[in-house]
């Protein structure tokens, strides 16, 4: 035997058991990568070919005239469509679905079926058992754009549905879906999609796109819970939506160039959103898929995939008119043509191919088109985030004196209220509703189970519409704050979008600096943002106490992100509310132009338990999510308490606040000090404690714990910082020391006169009766809000 005969499956066996993988399936493997690379490589020149021209193209569709719409001819009556169904070889479909269509459609509307040239008796089956039904019988199959731009011509009315024939309707789905075109922007409404059991939902009808790594991303999203009338949307989906027929003709139908399936009506919305008109779902119109792949039935899986790859790079070539998202395209196109043939072999390649072929049609398209309309990167982000400003045609005006309707976005669940801010939001919302005022709550929650316990809040608001927020990776390099980033999220966007557009608020209400993204300007509310503490300002501070030159480093870059996101943040509303008047100050002049009132501050409710105090017990009440309250505490354990315990070896301290850290919980291992983690009711801990103390040297803002201790008559000691906004005196409502020795000195002498220390308390809380009452606190908010609404001209 040979050498080669003996060795040749020899290796082949080799292979095979090293690389677990079939020599066969190697060599097909390496083709495809080779093939991928030879793509990719042609697609270099092709990219700079497509670039060239299109930047020549633009030159030239900018010299050509904008084009004026005609105006709308002067309509009597209500709105009539047409329905038009377009058939190809789809008898059945057809008896079974067109019955719920006729049902649906009373006179004087119409039902009319192209027909692409079937040859399986549907034309004789209509003429037979729909005769009430117009036929348009083509004599071949001019495809999904050929097909219904012949139809359009013989509608009879100004509204053309078109509807696919494997659509089941309901039967109330038309009013819906001819209600947006009362207004004469609208060129195109979708309706809802949905899929018998067992069919996997490919369509809602709610579509949207990404542009990401240099090529769109399609998808039809969920249609939220009860939705408004309509909602923006990138493209209306050809299988059940409905045209201005006048619009529709203005821009010359459908395009063939796509044909003969797939991005027809994707492109046509493109181009009527550049004429400034607009695309809307209708999600009460509700139609069902009854039926799929009837093109895959007759073209076949391979070509039908082709296709989509194909007029995916026409549709970019045709209708990318923002040159930065078009150069990211080209730069990334050789790549995008490699990884479809690596996926797709030379099916792959033949959609890029196919594509460069009919370059030209895209390319003479940007040629005849001048660019008008919104620009695409914002069209983008408007239908991605559900952004309701087309949904408005007129102006908006409010009687003086009329309630409200305010809509508050919070980071937090805020019941149970577990820390001050959540006392805050939780008040001001129900003595607003109180007032008379409709409030609306949107917003996150950290966990499933605090979405059921605001359940609570559904009592005096109007919608409560919770999210729960899911953590996402850390950013590694960004000039955005880190809590910015994981609080401004689409889903939440689009949750706020949506309340606006079916409420129309006249006041939205954003809380804390790090959702100030949500506050964009808007034209008919008052947008509002509470300062809970000056952000820039407790950044600095942390700063201030960090060690070492890294840690000093770091929170130095984490303030100057702050400060700088803050400052051009806020500029963006027409009013900021801060906790006191010293935070206003502090604002006022880096916010040129913006109302800055310290109408954000937070009123207490006095607790009625009376006063039973033990001789030495010490009590810190604060959420330990919060960074200020945990270095707070610490610092008062490690530098405070052992020179309270070197005199006073008696004294306890108890610690009750929401999720404590593992360092705050090893403080109980002394005996004296116990850690309550979240305590629902601290009216008990409150009437037992001989004082309060609020060690807090980092953060801005008001102390809640130190009205709260004032509310219950309970003393108080604590640095000037954690006093900062009240307009307290040392020594008249609480103590105040700020080194560990004044601090400890202060809480001794406390102990020590218990008689006027129990004054000291019920100063504070005469004080926070005559300062803090939410009753007060809240008129003088509403009022804000007015004043605001007179300011942009909506009240008055």
């Amino acid at each position: 035997m040979r050498l080669e005969e003996r060795t040749g499956p020899q290796l082949r066996y080799r292979v095979e058991r090293a690389g677990g993988i079939p020599l066969r399936e190697m060599i097909r493997r390496a083709a495809r990568h080779g093939l991928a690379l030879a793509v990719g490589l042609a697609a270099i020149p092709v990219s700079a070919g497509l670039g060239l021209a299109a930047l020549a193209a633009e030159g030239v569709s900018r010299l050509r005239p904008r084009r004026r719409p005609e105006p709308a001819p002067a309509r009597r009556g209500p709105r009539l469509a047409t329905i038009q169904i377009l058939n190809y070889q789809g008898r059945e479909l057809l008896e079974r679905n067109l019955p719920s269509v006729i049902a649906a459609v009373p006179a004087p509307h119409e039902i009319l079926v192209v027909d692409n040239g079937s040859s399986d008796g549907s034309v004789e089956m209509l003429r037979e058992k729909f005769p009430q039904v117009t036929i348009v019988a083509l004599d071949r199959n001019y495809f999904f754009a050929r097909g219904n731009n012949a139809g359009v011509p013989h509608a009879r009315h100004d509204i053309v549905v078109l509807l696919n024939n494997d659509m089941r309707v309901e039967p109330d789905f038309l009013a819906p879906l001819l209600a947006p075109f009362e207004d004469d922007d609208v060129f195109a409404v979708a309706s809802q999609i949905f899929f018998p059991p067992g069919l996997k939902g490919e369509e809602t009808g709610l579509t949207r796109a990404r542009f990401n790594g240099g090529a769109f991303e399609y998808s039809h999203d969920p249609v939220p819970a009860d939705p408004p009338p309509a909602i923006p949307i990138l493209w209306g989906s050809g299988g059940a939506c409905a045209f201005d027929k006048r619009k529709w003709e203005a821009l010359g139908g459908l395009d063939v160039m796509f044909d003969p399936f797939y991005f027809e009506d994707l492109d046509l919305s493109l181009r009527a959103w550049r004429r400034g008109w607009k695309v809307l779902l209708a999600p009460y119109s509700k139609v069902w898929h009854e039926h799929r792949a009837t093109s895959r039935r007759f073209f076949g899986e391979d070509f039908v995939n082709e296709m989509f790859r194909r007029n995916s790079y026409l549709l970019q070539w045709a209708d990318l008119r923002d040159p930065a998202l078009l150069a990211s395209h080209l730069l990334h196109l050789p790549l995008l043509a490699a990884r479809d043939v690596r996926k797709h072999s030379l099916s792959g390649a033949k959609s890029f191919a196919r594509a460069v072929l009919k370059a030209p049609q895209a390319i003479s398209r940007r040629m005849r088109e001048r660019v008008d309309g919104p620009a695409f990167r914002r069209l983008l982000e408007d239908t991605n985030l559900a952004r309701p400003d087309v949904l408005f045609p007129s102006a908006k005006r409010l009687r003086e004196g009329a309630p409200l309707k305010i809509a508050m976005v919070t980071p937090y669940h805020f019941w149970p209220i577990q820390h001050g801010g959540a006392a805050r939001m939780y008040h001001a919302a129900r003595e607003l509703a109180r007032r008379g005022h409709e409030v609306s709550v949107v917003g996150f929650v950290d966990r499933d189970e605090q979405r059921a316990a605001a359940e609570h809040l559904r009592g005096f608001c109007a919608e409560v519409r919770l999210l729960t927020r899911r953590p996402e990776r850390e950013a590694r390099f960004t000039a955005l704050p880190t809590e910015v980033i994981h609080f401004d999220r689409p889903e939440l966007h689009r949750e706020l979008n949506t309340l606006i557009a079916r409420r129309d608020p006249d006041v939205i209400q954003i809380e804390y600096t790090h959702l100030a993204p949500y506050g964009r300007r808007w034209p008919r509310a008052a947008v509002c943002l509470t300062e809970h503490d000056v952000a820039f300002v407790s950044r600095y501070r942390q700063m201030r106490a960090a060690h070492g030159l890294r840690a000093k480093s770091a929170a130095y870059l984490r303030y100057l992100r702050m400060f700088h996101f803050e400052v051009k943040s806020l500029r963006r509303f027409d009013a900021v509310f801060t906790m006191s008047g010293h935070d206003a100050e502090i604002l006022a002049p880096y916010l040129d132009g913006v109302r800055v009132s310290p109408a954000g501050r937070i009123g207490v409710e006095e607790l009625d338990e009376p006063r039973a105090p033990d001789p030495a017990t010490l009590l810190f009440v604060g959420h330990f999510e919060h960074a200020p309250n945990v270095d707070a505490i610490l610092w008062f354990a490690r530098e405070v308490l052992p020179l309270v315990w070197a005199t006073r070896p008696d004294v306890k301290v108890e610690l009750a606040g929401a999720d404590p850290p593992r360092e705050v919980r090893a403080l109980a291992s002394d005996t004296r000090v116990s850690v309550a983690g979240f305590v629902p009711d601290l009216a008990a801990l409150y009437s037992r404690a001989t004082m309060s103390v609020a060690p807090i040297r980092i953060g801005s803002g008001v102390r809640v714990k130190v009205l709260e201790a004032f509310a219950a008559s309970v003393p108080v000691v604590a640095t000037p910082i954690g006093a900062e906004g009240l307009d307290v005196a040392d020594g008249r409502e609480l103590a105040l020391a700020d080194s560990p020795q004044s601090f400890a000195g202060r809480v001794l002498a406390m102990l020590a006169a218990p008689a006027e220390t129990e004054a000291m308390g019920r100063r504070g809380r005469q004080f926070v009766r005559d300062h803090y009452s939410w009753g007060a606190i809240v008129a003088e908010l509403e009022e804000e809000y007015r004043a605001a609404l007179r300011r942009k001209g909506l009240l008055g």
